[in-house]
């Protein structure tokens, strides 16, 4: 028998996670070389798109996915 256990909503949140941080640093670079300092982005930046956080997020589920399976 194959009862494997699957959560396809952990797969979307550690893929929210991984864009949280991949955007984190492609919009920080961009912001570093061309010194765009709107403040609508500075603080989506630092709210939502925090790298931070998303490397949280992401090995919170991560690791509650291994430890369950």
């Amino acid at each position: 028998m194959n009862n494997k256990i699957y959560f396809p909503n952990f797969d979307g949140l550690r893929t929210i996670a991984c864009l949280m941080v991949f955007f984190w640093h492609a919009l920080q670079l961009g912001h570093l070389s061309t010194g765009f300092s709107a403040p609508f982005f500075q603080n989506l930046l630092v709210t939502f798109l925090n790298g931070k956080n998303g490397v949280s997020i992401f090995v919170v589920v991560s690791g509650l996915l291994i430890t369950w399976l």
